[in-house]
């Protein structure tokens, strides 16, 4: 069994709001029911705040535990920010309780490996998500880490620790590129070593915004075999990704065209640090 979770949050109560979050987490759900590989895609853009993140991923787990699993897969776009470890922001995050309302990336780390994947991949878009799991003194998940007994652990974050990641009202660029990695490729098996190498070469020469890769495993983790439903997710020459997967989405909901969009340079914005200072996720 194969399982999915994506978390996304655009609308924050105290702090900016990111509208392309939501996207991301359609746009991730058009790409994953594509793969025709997961048993269970948990999406979470509603009942946003950390104690209802929590309580959603717990009764997941619960639901699941005594299963075979083969994959988990979390995906996460939103703000955060980073104090020791990771940590993802619930709409309802207040600075002044910084920890009863965001949830740590090392607390979800555990709590998934209840389930006992063979295989574990997480792809987080927020700024400081590049999380030194393995390598690093202060490295808040390395004992954890070590314990376990997962044979493959993949973490794709956005960023390294100390940079931003953006986000326009199509999505934000990471999210896309990955998804680009996908849809682009012709033919054959698709590994998760080879989006991340696309990655990399995607945002080479980026100095705002450098994404970071982890991977404990044998290096040939499959996230599914080309096929038909990925492929009419590429986009035609004269569109990007973004507007594909966007024109693609409003026709199964009904809606006959994209909202409006400013330039882009004009919508851009930073998943910034809702601390106040240029650290945040």
């Amino acid at each position: 069994m194969n399982l999915a979770i994506l978390i996304a949050i655009s609308r924050y109560d105290h702090a900016h709001d990111l509208p392309g979050c939501t996207q991301d987490a359609r746009n991730m759900r058009q790409l994953l029911v594509a793969c025709h590989k997961y048993d269970h895609i948990l999406e979470i853009t509603e009942k946003t705040s950390a104690s209802d993140l929590w309580q959603s991923l717990m009764a997941f787990v619960a639901e699941h535990q005594d299963k075979k699993i083969e994959e988990v897969m979390l995906y996460f776009s939103g703000h955060g920010y980073y104090q020791g470890d990771a940590r993802f922001c619930g709409y309802d995050f207040e600075s002044s309780r910084r920890h009863s309302t965001s949830v740590s990336n090392a607390e979800i780390d555990l709590l998934l490996r209840q389930l006992k994947p063979r295989v574990m991949v997480k792809v987080i878009d927020a700024c400081q998500s590049g999380m030194p799991y393995i390598k690093g003194e202060q490295d808040a998940f390395k004992l954890a880490l070590s314990r376990s007994v997962l044979p493959s652990f993949i973490s794709m974050a956005s960023s390294q620790c100390d940079q931003p990641s953006y986000v326009n009202l199509e999505g934000s660029d990471f999210t896309l590129k990955w998804i680009e990695a996908v849809v682009g490729t012709q033919a054959g098996p698709i590994y998760y070593s080879d989006i991340g190498a696309y990655l990399a070469k995607a945002f080479e020469g980026n100095a705002d915004q450098t994404p970071f890769f982890v991977s404990q495993g044998h290096g040939r983790e499959m996230l599914c075999v080309m096929n038909d439903a990925l492929a009419k997710l590429r986009a035609p020459s004269a569109q990007s990704t973004a507007q594909a997967l966007s024109a693609q989405a409003h026709r199964r909901v009904g809606l006959s065209q994209h909202a409006p969009h400013r330039d882009k340079a004009m919508d851009l914005a930073l998943k910034t640090d809702v601390l106040g200072r240029h650290a945040g996720l």
